[in-house]
């Protein structure tokens, strides 16, 4: 059996690493992407520079394969990493060092480049063998899927994502998304996601110190390494405990509810059924630069024998606005006949975010303790938003910063207000249905 222990190339300085079975697991993965969310001073760095260094030497069909370190920005890859992997490599090894390019080639042909993604262009333009993302959640948003990933799709052998679980940073929600999407319960053979705390590696002296400096979230974060939901998080009743479930899935004999925000970029619409004040969310949609016609389009083709009937919900606004040149996002489902009889509810006007905010909240989880809302675990992106959407420091608007997150629940939300209001809530919706209604 490999062990980490194992893990010093002849000719190096490395010290035998402390036997850690998921340290060993990542090393020797055969997926292209292993994830790593681990607490300070794990060894997810030391490890992830011994795997990059030691993909040097190993022959490749062609004579110049090419691998990443990669930071945030370069001022902090010079600093924490273009020494320290400088150092690791043998000395023999190395053929020519450039420290304007930062850049260390080796007699085998390859060559490591130590970049910042202050500037992503850096990494775009080439096809890598190979390559290292630290301080995942600090970097840029978006620039892993725009440049990292493309740049790995011909040769790209392994790519490392690793960092601590943060709540905030400008990838945070974006790493959590990816990281979840490699857990073993999704059944993804190209992604490995592991996690191990702090104290697997340092001393019990070194926990001590930090339980007693830091307050219980941080220490939870950065040592135990656990996914938190933002500080001041919104939807403070969502507990993926108890509100995930796969009971909540697709029955052709009932309505499905739609709830729509019609954002362009992403369009997100959720999907449900409602039994017995119970509301059961079995899936979503999301896609990018879209119109709410080819939006309808996926719903037809992902349910295209459904007959039980459908009810289309979502903000006021939509009755104005368009995401098409001629219609607005009510008249393009009204005239979409595909749905039949469909029924229609939207308001004459929106709620107070606070008021849908807390429609939401009692629908996860009243006063009472009760539960009326249950999503199915395939819906991801809905999901990461009630664990990461949060107000902004000292008010009750929410953190917009991250594009990324909040249009899946917004369009939960507009399908709870119809389904689940909370009292005088219900008055303000008006049923405009241009058929029967369920």
């Amino acid at each position: 059996m490999q062990t980490t222990a194992s893990l010093v190339l002849a000719g190096t300085s490395w010290e035998p690493l402390r036997p850690h079975a998921k340290q060993t697991r990542a090393f020797y993965a055969k997926e292209k992407f292993v994830n790593l969310a681990c607490g300070r001073g794990s060894g997810k760095t030391d490890l992830a520079r011994r795997r990059v260094i030691a993909a040097l030497p190993v022959p490749k069909p062609w004579p110049d394969p090419i691998y990443f370190y990669v930071l945030p920005i370069q001022a902090q890859a010079n600093r924490v990493a273009w020494n320290p992997l400088l150092n690791m490599i043998p000395p023999d090894w190395i053929q020519k060092v450039s420290i304007v390019d930062r850049t260390i080639t080796t007699i085998f042909g390859s060559t490591l480049y130590v970049l910042g993604m202050d500037h992503p262009e850096r990494i775009e333009g080439v096809q890598w063998d190979g390559g290292i993302v630290d301080e995942a959640c600090d970097h840029k948003r978006g620039s892993f899927m725009k440049s990292i990933v493309p740049a790995m799709t011909h040769r790209g052998e392994f790519l490392w994502r690793i960092g601590v679980p943060k709540r905030h940073g400008p990838s945070a929600s974006e790493v959590r998304q990816f990281w979840e999407s490699g857990r073993p319960s999704k059944k993804d053979s190209t992604k490995i996601s592991l996690t191990w705390p702090t104290s697997d590696i340092v001393s019990a002296s070194e926990i001590r110190w930090a339980q007693n400096n830091l307050d219980p979230s941080d220490y939870a974060e950065q040592y135990d390494a656990k996914w938190l939901s933002a500080s001041g998080g919104i939807y403070i009743e969502f507990d993926a405990k108890y509100n995930v479930t796969t009971e909540a899935c697709y029955n052709k004999h009932l309505p499905i509810y739609v709830g729509c925000d019609f954002n362009v970029d992403p369009m997100s619409w959720v999907l449900a059924h409602m039994v017995s004040n119970y509301v059961f969310v079995f899936d979503e949609i999301r896609i990018n630069g879209t119109t709410t016609q080819r939006t309808l389009g996926r719903l037809k083709e992902r349910y295209p024998n459904h007959e039980a009937g459908w009810v289309f919900t979502g903000d006021a606004a939509s009755r104005q606005r368009t995401t098409t040149s001629d219609l607005t996002d009510f008249l393009t489902i009204n005239n979409d006949t595909r749905f039949g009889d469909k029924g229609i509810f939207f308001p004459e006007a929106n709620p107070g975010r606070t008021s849908r905010y807390s429609t939401v909240n009692a629908a996860l989880c009243n006063a009472a303790g009760q539960r009326r809302t249950y999503i199915n675990p395939g819906c991801t992106f809905l999901i990461a938003d009630l664990e990461q959407q949060a107000y902004k420091a000292g008010t009750t608007d929410p953190d917009e910063s991250d594009k990324s997150i909040g249009h899946m629940s917004d369009a939960f939300g507009y399908l709870i207000m119809l389904l689940l209001p909370m009292g005088v809530e219900q008055t303000d919706m008006d049923n405009i249905s241009t058929g029967g209604g369920y």
